[in-house]
């Protein structure tokens, strides 16, 4: 922040956390930082989220974030995200209640957002407490997901496809992706050593920093720079790409639902001439 002001540059800063520790006291230590932007995991209501989302001796996490996301004055934009899955699909539209009867009972600004679990290393690790979404379903949370932060367009899918954005583990070392973070054999550097200045010959492993921004590129694929979602999607997850397989949105053969939803999402409040939610981009 201090350099930030001395260079004339703009600084911000946001934070993901699941709001266990999200009291008051956090919440000022926050703003004093400069945060203006929080997501918080919600992924059911009551023992639905506690399921996989408990502490490690087991205990319950639902009361408390609720409690703390209603009595403190939080002064940033918090968006609530249900990691979407077969065991907790149905529970959208009270899920998405609670956030509404949330924001208006702490008068803090709460939205929600619906997102599809992935295939990972976290969700097999888990089993059946969770449940990849099977197609219907998977097409019902993507559109309701893509309607509700809708962008013209993007450079980039995320940090990823950035030279100098960097997620960091506990022992310092560097990574491309937060789903790489932690995992042996996939970083690129140790905060102690890289130098932004000099990316690649302070990497330890250059390879494991480039392939995020070459190979997992979708511009050498033939079928995605045919496809008319390219600017939506740019290709999508560049960590699938490199590790699992290309996913495609999977609503992807059906544009007018998509449209459909975004009409629902932003046309109505055009009409009623009532501003439409935010973005995470945009915030």
């Amino acid at each position: 922040m201090a350099l930030a002001k001395e260079k004339g540059a703009e600084y911000s800063a946001g934070i993901i956390t699941n709001g266990y520790l999200l009291n008051q006291k956090n919440i000022d230590m926050l703003t004093r930082c400069q945060v203006g932007f929080c997501q918080v995991t919600i992924d059911g209501l009551g023992a639905a989220h506690d399921a996989t989302r408990h502490l490690t001796n087991g205990g319950p996490t639902f009361e408390r974030i609720a409690e703390n996301l209603r009595k403190g004055k939080i002064p940033f934009p918090v968006l609530i995200r249900q990691n979407v899955q077969e065991n907790n699909v149905d529970m959208i539209p009270q899920v998405e209640k609670f956030v509404r009867e949330l924001a208006e009972a702490s008068g803090n600004q709460i939205s929600y957002s619906p997102a599809p679990v992935s295939d990972n290393e976290a969700t097999t690790e888990r089993g059946g407490r969770v449940r990849l979404l099977c197609e219907t379903n998977l097409t019902e949370v993507g559109l309701k997901q893509e309607a509700d932060r809708f962008i013209v367009g993007r450079g980039h899918y995320c940090g990823a496809h950035i030279l100098l954005s960097a997620g960091i583990d506990e022992n310092g070392r560097l990574f491309k992706c937060w789903e790489a973070a932690g995992v042996d054999g996939l970083a690129y550097g140790n905060a102690h050593d890289w130098d932004p200045a000099d990316p690649l010959n302070t990497a330890s492993d250059p390879d494991k920093l480039t392939e995020y921004l070459n190979t997992a590129l979708p511009t050498t694929d033939e079928e995605c720079r045919q496809c008319v979602w390219l600017p939506l999607c740019v290709g999508g997850c560049p960590h699938r790409r490199l590790f699992y397989s290309r996913f495609c949105i999977p609503f992807r053969d059906q544009p007018e639902r998509y449209v459909l939803a975004l009409y629902a999402r932003i046309g109505k409040k055009a009409e009623k001439n009532e501003p439409a939610k935010s973005s995470r981009q945009d915030l």
